[in-house]
């Protein structure tokens, strides 16, 4: 029954402009999906072969259609004029999170701490009590792997309304923001528009911005600032044209703005990425400090982990926190410094989480990769028999002999060793010049291990050596399958080379040892190449599906300037508990197996006020 107490929320328009208002949502009496109005998804399977496919296939159309269908020109021409304002606050909660649209398990549980009245935290020996965010800023990549609106519903918006279903104040409220990372961008921002540019309710959040940008006035002097980048790190016209004005009508010399961005661009710049931060510097040089203001932060996602750079002179700080509910990223290959420019001091790695050696000692879990990613497995499984089929289908075309026989000729006498070897090596050379498709075959395997390789800019050449070592050693895998099989198979179980049981036998061997040892192979290449080689960042830690270190910031603005709270959940629950009766705003889904206990992962970082007359004209980022 609804309490007296209760008002409910405006979450449409009528056709005359008035809003149009709904009751609170019924509690869900158990956790089948047709109770709790979405599905509980695992963590995104980014290396399933129908994953990679569907991906794939988004990202180019999205890249390619992209370029000439900008839906932030048409957001500019229809959207309202944004005046979010709480300068009249005397302080501000503010939280913010990024990368949030992945498994049910993470992502709930920082929605759970996110909707949660208040935490307690300590600080060494004093607690602290931090309140619920009277805003609540995604920074970008609300949704995994790819933008539709079945997955907004299952990974984001009922997660979040099953942690904060109700607020019973209209007034008491938070409001949400939210801006686009490249995975929300691969429909074309269709969805992200509909669910954060239209003043709709998430759970008890109500959205407020009516582009995928937006620039929000907070108390004492700050401003909050967010960024889209597009696919191409590209800020468009109309997103310049309207902070150019926010900057010459509504800010005022001295105040400070708190820069959010989809991306990392200073980590990325590092690394070799220049055009990202190009646009970045752009923004804070010719619309925030060209009018007098200053940025003395910056946020960010799309790196899942938190870093924090600070600046030589302790004045300025670039936080990465994309810990909002999605795959790890690693620390451990981080830059240790950032260069300067403009006059801007250098930034020193201050603080990052997981610890660089935890990150580090996770990689080694890719030597369970058979077991992690066992479809990507049965794929090579897959490439490997068809590529001995063809092998042997070519052999007997050319001198109706099976491929098999060279390993044979191995058994009698001549072991697979410095005489074997070389007679093998000879026999599938000639085998492949007379078969143009096994060519194609070869090829395919070594520039799709090519293509595997994540390489920063400017490693190209590391990503051909890299990527080539890593298709041959698969195709010498093969070769030795074919020699230990025809080993077994003739001498072990004494089968003659044509006889079908043998042909079966044989296939079912290359399929199943080739998927287990072909993922051996993969899992130890990803370990070797990220750990000491500083290659493949994403798919090193993103073959894991690290549920655990996620994390969120909160600020509180006052008069003495932003204190940011770095929260971390070291260990998220797997199992959840329906709570069918309750207050209208509690949450629908309790732990079971272990509590929600976030922590400090730093001491509070305090940024404080401008001093107008002294900081207007330097304070560069």
């Amino acid at each position: 029954m609804q309490s007296d107490a209760v008002q409910p929320h405006p979450v449409e328009s009528k056709p005359d402009g008035s809003p149009a208002v709904t009751p609170p949502p019924a509690r869900p009496r158990d956790d089948s999906p047709a109770a709790l109005g979405f599905t509980r998804k695992p963590m995104v399977d980014w290396l399933s072969p129908i994953q990679l496919m569907n991906t794939g296939v988004k990202v180019l159309l999205s890249t390619v259609f992209g370029a000439y269908a900008d839906r932030r020109e048409l957001m500019a021409v229809a959207a309202a004029p944004d005046e979010s304002d709480y300068s009249d606050r005397e302080e501000l909660w503010l939280d913010y999170t990024a990368d949030l649209g992945d498994g049910f398990d993470s992502g709930y549980a920082i929605a759970r701490l996110l909707g949660a009245p208040g935490l307690q935290v300590h600080d060494g020996e004093q607690p602290l009590e931090l309140p619920r965010g009277h805003l609540l800023v995604l920074g970008g990549d609300e949704v995994y792997p790819v933008a539709t609106r079945e997955e907004y519903a299952d990974r984001l918006v009922g997660p979040y309304r099953a942690a904060l279903p109700w607020v019973h104040v209209e007034e008491e409220r938070p409001h949400l923001f939210a801006i686009p990372g490249n995975h929300d961008w691969y429909d074309g921002l269709t969805s992200f528009n509909r669910l954060f540019c239209q003043r709709r309710s998430i759970g008890g959040w109500l959205t407020r911005q009516s582009r995928s940008y937006f620039a929000v006035k907070l108390p004492h002097g700050w401003w909050l600032w967010g960024l889209d980048v597009q696919l191409e790190s590209d800020v468009d016209y109309p997103q310049i044209q309207y902070f150019e004005r926010v900057a010459r009508e509504r800010m005022q010399p001295g105040e400070r703005v708190i820069l959010c961005t989809p991306e990392p661009s200073w980590v990325y710049d590092a690394l070799g990425s220049h055009a990202a931060n190009r646009n970045l510097e752009f923004i804070r040089r010719s619309l925030i400090e060209a009018h007098g203001g200053t940025v003395p932060l910056m946020l960010a996602g799309d790196l899942h982990h938190y870093a924090r750079y600070q600046s030589a002179d302790g004045r300025c700080q670039k936080i990465t926190s994309g810990g909002g509910g999605a795959f790890l990223h690693g620390t451990h290959d981080l830059p240790e410094t950032l260069p300067g420019s403009d006059g801007c001091p250098p930034f020193q790695r201050a603080r990052e989480y997981p610890p660089a050696k935890t990150s580090a000692g996770l990689l080694w879990r890719n030597l369970l990769f058979p077991l992690l990613d066992w479809r990507f497995c049965l794929l090579l499984g897959g490439v490997y028999l068809l590529f001995a089929w063809f092998l042997e289908s070519a052999s007997m075309s050319l001198d109706n002999r099976y491929f098999a026989d060279t390993f044979a000729l191995q058994l009698i006498g001549i072991p697979l060793g410095a005489e074997g070897l070389p007679r093998v090596l000879a026999d599938f050379l000639r085998v492949l010049g007379q078969s143009p498709g096994n060519v194609v075959f070869l090829a395919a395997i070594l520039l799709g291990m090519v293509g595997f390789v994540e390489a920063p800019p400017g490693r190209s050449g590391s990503r051909w050596a890299v990527g080539l070592a890593h298709g041959a050693a698969h195709v010498l895998l093969i070769l030795v399958l074919f020699w230990s099989f025809a080993h077994l198979n003739q001498r072990g179980f004494a089968l003659d080379l044509e006889s079908p049981a043998e042909g079966w036998l044989f296939a079912l061997e290359m399929f199943l040892a080739g998927g287990l040892l072909g993922g051996l192979l993969t899992g130890g290449y990803l370990l070797v190449t990220n750990r000491w080689l500083g290659l493949n960042r994403t798919p090193a830690l993103s073959s894991l599906r690290v549920a655990d270190f996620k994390h969120f910031l909160r600020l509180h603005i006052t008069p003495e300037g932003v204190t940011l709270y770095p929260l971390a959940l070291d260990r998220v629950p797997r199992r959840w508990q329906v709570q069918p009766k309750g207050d209208p705003a509690d949450p629908w889904l309790d732990p079971m197996d272990r509590p929600l206990a976030p922590r400090l992962i730093e001491r509070p970082i305090h940024i404080p006020a401008a001093t107008p007359n002294k900081e207007a004209n330097h304070g560069r980022v």
